[in-house]
């Protein structure tokens, strides 16, 4: 298991890290080297909490970064993800430690084509669906909405 980033658990995750030769902290990495990591895993993990009131109005870029890698991906059902996002997506729903401990466990089990064909799917959609081009079409067409509803009254 690999870990990055920093925050207030960082020193009690080294501690793990010395106890545990198969968990690996790495802190802050540039861009470029994560998402190299990124398409090198086995699966990523989202585990934000989904029951924090601020997850009914986001949305993680990481969700978005991690499909687009092409690795599977676990995650916390956010109320933030669309709906139509899930198809991609393996859930956690019991965010229990043994909850999670169960999810991976599940994830450990399935073949490594099972794993690679969900996280494919996952990066065309995002590619295909949610690109930069889909999505300014996509606001633009709500502007448009907007002006002709406005004129119109």
């Amino acid at each position: 298991m690999h870990l990055y980033g920093d925050g207030e658990y960082e020193e009690t995750l080294k501690k793990i890290c010395n106890s545990n030769q198969s968990i690996r902290f790495f802190g802050i990495k540039e861009n470029t080297y994560i998402i190299e990591q990124e398409i090198k895993a086995s699966v990523l993990v989202n585990p934000r909490p989904s029951f924090d009131e601020f997850t009914k109005y986001s949305f993680p870029s990481k969700i978005m970064e991690y499909m687009a890698s092409g690795t599977p991906l676990l995650t916390t059902k956010l109320a933030g993800i669309p709906v139509e996002y899930f198809d991609y997506l393996y859930l956690l729903l019991d965010e229990s430690i043994e909850g999670f401990k169960k999810e991976i466990v599940n994830l450990y089990n399935k073949t490594n084509q099972e794993l690679n064909l969900t996280g494919l799917k996952a990066k065309e959609y995002v590619l295909k669906e949610k690109n930069n081009i889909i999505q300014a079409k996509n606001i633009i067409s709500i502007f448009n909405k907007y002006n002709i509803d406005k004129e119109t009254k």
